[in-house]
C-alpha cells in the first residue's frame, strides 16, 4: 500500500468490542481484501479499466461471482452464475 492511490487508505480497523478487520488495496486503491476478526476473507478482483472483474465472499472457496459490462458501462449487466449466459439487470 505504499502507491500514492493507497497513501490514505485504512489498512484495518478495530470496533467497539476490539475485532480488528484487515485491508489490502492494489496500486489504485481499489480493496483487494477484507479479513475480519475470524480470518474470514472477501476477495475482490478487477479489469485493467478499475470495474470489478470478480468477488469471492468469505467462506465461498473457489465459489465466486464474475460480473460482466458493456463497452460503455452505461448499463450493468448481471454476474453470471456457472457458466450462464449474461443477461442485462437493469
Amino acid at each position: 500500500n505504499t502507491a500514492a492511490n493507497t497513501k490514505y487508505l485504512a489498512t484495518s480497523s478495530t470496533d467497539d468490542a476490539g475485532n480488528t478487520s484487515a485491508y489490502t488495496f492494489n496500486g489504485a486503491g481499489n480493496r483487494l481484501t477484507s479479513t475480519d476478526a475470524l480470518a474470514a476473507q472477501a476477495v475482490l478482483t478487477y479489469n485493467p479499466d478499475g470495474t470489478v472483474a470478480t468477488a469471492t465472499a468469505p467462506g465461498n472457496g473457489s465459489n465466486r461471482t464474475v460480473y460482466g459490462y458493456n463497452t460503455d458501462h452505461s448499463s450493468p449487466l448481471s454476474p453470471r452464475w456457472r457458466g450462464r449466459a449474461w443477461a442485462r439487470s437493469g
